[in-house]
């Protein structure tokens, strides 16, 4: 299981989109026209936001959960009211798809609820990569321990 994990975390670095600076983001507007945020069962949530005038999901992933600010969001902000929106250029074609296109920055007028410098900055840092390898080397060791060090124990005795 944790050579699958490992392997999961390396496909998904290897895959998401490659944030380094701010001029690789695209501002975007729209009046908000509903958001969720849902928290499942096993610690699983859910951030969503729609605004009228596309047709996709932006999504806060949940890595950026901690920097989000949830509480004034939901205070200050309302069905209709406009937002600025910070996405990858990358993603501009699924803004008029049924697709989820992660946010890197949410602000109005007044407030950032969720900062670009933060995020940003937390794309930058190989998380993904490090915990990869953690996961692949607990795997490997896990089974070259059991095979050869428990399978001797157990065959002296």
């Amino acid at each position: 299981m944790s050579v699958l994990v490992g392997l999961f975390l390396f496909y998904h670095y290897f895959t998401k989109d490659k944030i380094s600076s701010n001029d690789e983001l695209l501002k975007i507007d729209g009046n908000i026209s509903e958001y969720s945020f849902t928290h499942g069962s096993r610690g699983t949530r859910e951030y969503y936001i729609w605004l009228d005038k596309y047709n996709c999901t932006f999504q806060i992933p949940a890595d950026y959960l901690g920097l989000f600010n949830e509480a004034r969001f939901k205070r200050n902000v309302m069905r209709n009211d406009k937002l600025d929106l910070y996405i990858s250029k990358s993603r501009i074609i699924e803004l008029t798809k049924d697709q989820k296109v992660i946010v890197y920055q949410i602000n109005d007028d007044n407030y950032t609820y969720l900062s670009k410098i933060d995020t940003v900055y937390k794309e930058k840092k190989p998380i993904d990569i490090y915990a990869g390898i953690g996961f692949l080397l607990a795997g490997i060791i896990y089974f070259f321990i059991r095979k050869y060090i428990w399978k001797s124990i157990y065959m002296d005795a």
